[in-house]
C-alpha cells in the first residue's frame, strides 16, 4: 500500500493546487482522508455509516457523504477524486456511469485516481464474482478514455502496462494490492 500512497501524493503534488477540495470515493474509516488533510480540503463518500462514523470521529470538520457514489447530487465540485480499492464494488451495467460521474463532478483538468484490483485470469473477464469485479485494464482505459485523457494505466505494484488480464499475477491465496492497478487520468 506504501507504493500507491505514495503515487497518489505525487499525483496529487503535480495535478493539484493544494488548498483544493478533493473527493475520497470509498473513505472507509478515513484513513487516506486524514494523510491528505493537511495540504487539502478533503471530502469523504462511503456506502457506509459505520465508516463514516469512523472517519468523522477522526476529522470531525470534515464533509462527508453517505450513500451511493452514482445516486448522490455533489454541492461542489472537486479538482481531483481518487479511490483505493473501491471500483470492484461497481457494477458493470454502471461502470460507464461512474466514470461520466466522475467527469461531471471534477471541475476543468480534474485528476482522477484510481487504484482498483484487475483481472489475473481469463475467467475474470466474464465476471464471475458480480459483487467484487476484476476489471480487465484494458476496458477501464477504453471507458476512461471517453472523458478522460489517461495519463498512466499500469500495475501499481510493478508499473507493467494495461493488458486485458494479468497472465503473471503475484501468487496469492487472497486479494491484496500488490495484483492491483492504478489509473491516474485527467479529465478532457
Amino acid at each position: 500500500l506504501q507504493r500507491v500512497k505514495d503515487k497518489l501524493i505525487a499525483a496529487l503534488n503535480q495535478h493539484v493546487d493544494k488548498g483544493n477540495t478533493i473527493l475520497d470515493f470509498g473513505c472507509g474509516p478515513g484513513i487516506y482522508m486524514k494523510m491528505l488533510d493537511k495540504d487539502y480540503h478533503v471530502v469523504g463518500v462511503d456506502i457506509s455509516d459505520e465508516m463514516l462514523q469512523s472517519a468523522s470521529r477522526l476529522m470531525p470538520e470534515n464533509k462527508f457523504y453517505c450513500g451511493d457514489f452514482l445516486d448522490i447530487h455533489y454541492d461542489e465540485r472537486f479538482s481531483a477524486i481518487y479511490s483505493i480499492g473501491a471500483l470492484e464494488y461497481i457494477s458493470v451495467s454502471r461502470i460507464h456511469n461512474f466514470f461520466k460521474k466522475c467527469a461531471d463532478i471534477l471541475n476543468p483538468k480534474g485528476l482522477l485516481f484510481i487504484q482498483y484490483p484487475h483481472a489475473v485470469r481469463i475467467w475474470d473477464l466474464f465476471y464471475p464474482n458480480l459483487s467484487y469485479i476484476n476489471y480487465s485494464p484494458k476496458l477501464i482505459s477504453r471507458i476512461a478514455s471517453r472523458y478522460f485523457q489517461v495519463l498512466e494505466n499500469c500495475q501499481a505494484f510493478d508499473g507493467r502496462p494495461a493488458c486485458w488480464y494479468d497472465k503473471h499475477p503475484y501468487p496469492t491465496s487472497t486479494r491484496i494490492v500488490k495484483n492491483g492497478y492504478l489509473l491516474i487520468a485527467k479529465k478532457k
